[in-house]
């Protein structure tokens, strides 16, 4: 009767070292353009199911779940998997702290180069809306961003206005949204990448982040951007159209997942970035 105890103890332990109770997000979207030409065949609808486990976070996406990004905060590390290929990538996840204090270095740097000449304006607004979804309250946002590049980008301003609805599910370190810079001014970020190329000149952009409002918290219920492309055509004009992105949420789920679904499964060769 004792070793049948101990048995059965062991196999419990096992059981919850292998499963714990996570979360299941099933994200789609969608693209809506008044020239579908904007959009490539194939964007009509795009889904992500993202995976949630304690500090750890797994995320799949591409045609058939091609691809797969697992983020491990207890390791600090993040690994893209090519689910086809059988290969991976692996690289350093830095906390916030270390992105915080990488940000005060830009900006002192920013500070010694001169004017900026690449501006972001952000405004988020908390309109004070809520709601019920999936058993939590909702919270409504309005966010507006107005890229205001310099004359020498040759470029027009543009205005995108994201409607927003965010869930009181608490957000932990692994969450994009734990990186976001926060109300203030920002030199040195806001573009990826370190300049703009325009026909053989190579400008240096000198951009500037201008915030005002809090960030949202808690996990993204739904997305609905706004905004207009401009485009060049063959012969020389330009081409403008509206375009709506629609990000949902259809499904949240608490369910068992198996820890093994946050490792870099066997049989996956490492790359070098």
């Amino acid at each position: 009767m004792r070793i049948l105890t101990i048995i059965a103890f062991l196999l419990l332990t096992t059981a919850d070292l292998t499963s714990q109770t996570g979360t299941k997000l099933l994200y789609q979207t969608r693209y809506e353009s008044q020239d579908p030409k904007f959009h490539a065949p194939g964007r009509g609808g795009e889904r992500t199911i993202t995976y949630r486990l304690a500090d750890r976070m797994r995320t799949e996406f591409g045609p058939g779940a091609a691809f797969a990004s697992i983020v491990r905060c207890d390791l600090a590390r993040t690994y893209m998997l090519d689910m086809r290929s059988r290969h991976y990538f692996e690289s350093p996840l830095p906390t916030p702290e270390e992105i915080a204090r990488q940000q005060k270095q830009r900006h002192e740097r920013a500070l010694t180069e001169g004017e900026p000449n690449y501006i972001f304006e952000v405004k988020i607004v908390d309109t004070g809306e809520t709601k019920q979804a999936f058993g939590h309250t909702a919270r409504h946002y309005i966010k507006t961003i107005k890229n205001i590049p310099g004359p020498e980008f040759q470029q027009a301003p543009q205005e995108t206005t994201e409607d927003l609805w965010y869930l009181d599910v608490p957000s932990g370190y692994c969450d994009p949204q734990s990186f976001s810079f926060g109300p203030g001014t920002h030199r040195g970020v806001g573009i990826m990448g370190a300049g703009l190329g325009l026909g053989r000149w190579v400008l240096r952009t000198k951009p500037e982040l201008r915030q005002t409002g809090e960030d949202p918290k808690g996990l993204l219920l739904s997305s609905r951007k706004s905004g207009q492309e401009t485009r060049g055509t063959r012969n020389g004009e330009t081409t403008t159209s509206t375009f709506h992105t629609i990000t949902e949420l259809v499904e949240f789920e608490e369910m068992p997942l198996d820890s093994a679904m946050f490792e870099v499964p066997a049989g996956f060769t490492r790359k070098e970035n």
